[in-house]
Order: structure tokens, then sequence, then C-alpha cells
């Protein structure tokens, strides 16, 4: 796990078999409060291309919510979960518990 000021990283994600069957190389969950350590540290030091990123704050808000954060897992290779304190007060720790 790496850790930048108070915010931790984890890679909590296993890739797909067939790698080149995924729609996105990574998954990132993080809470809207984290929005610039993700934009301005994480993305850049990962340098991956943009369009092949699904950042959850893309996905489609309201009740079906916890299908899009499937349709996330299930199309990207890889998912990080951006644990902070603000993650855990923040909606998205009730879905990353279900």
């Amino acid at each position: 796990m790496e850790s930048k000021g108070d915010v931790d990283v984890e890679h909590a994600g296993a890739a797909p078999s067939d790698p080149a069957a995924c729609e996105f190389d990574l998954f990132v969950v993080h809470a809207a409060a984290d929005g610039e350590f993700v934009h301005g540290y994480l993305l850049p030091a990962l340098n991956l291309p943009l369009p092949r990123v699904l950042l959850v704050d893309k996905l489609t808000p309201g009740p079906p919510i916890v299908s899009e954060i499937e349709r996330g897992l299930s199309r990207s290779r890889f998912t990080v979960v951006v644990l902070s304190s603000a993650y855990l007060a923040d909606r998205w720790a009730v879905f990353g518990a279900q």
C-alpha cells in the first residue's frame, strides 16, 4: 500500500483472465474530497491514457449506482480504491462494504 499524506492507495482488484477484453485499464473509486489527489497526483503518476481510465465520478448517479460500480469492476483490468478519512465518511464506503 502506498501512502501520500493521509491518503492511502490500495490496489484492490484482480486482472481478468483476458486483459484485451477489458474496456478500461483502471477503475478508480474515491471520495469527492480526494479528487484533487486523484487528478493531481495519482493519474499523472500512473501515466495511463485517460480514455482507458474509468473514474467513479464518471458513473451515472442515481439508484442504479450499484450496477454502475459493478460495470466499472467488470470492465476494468484493475481497480484502485483511494482509502482516506474522506472516503470512510463518504457514500462510497457503504458501496464498498457491499
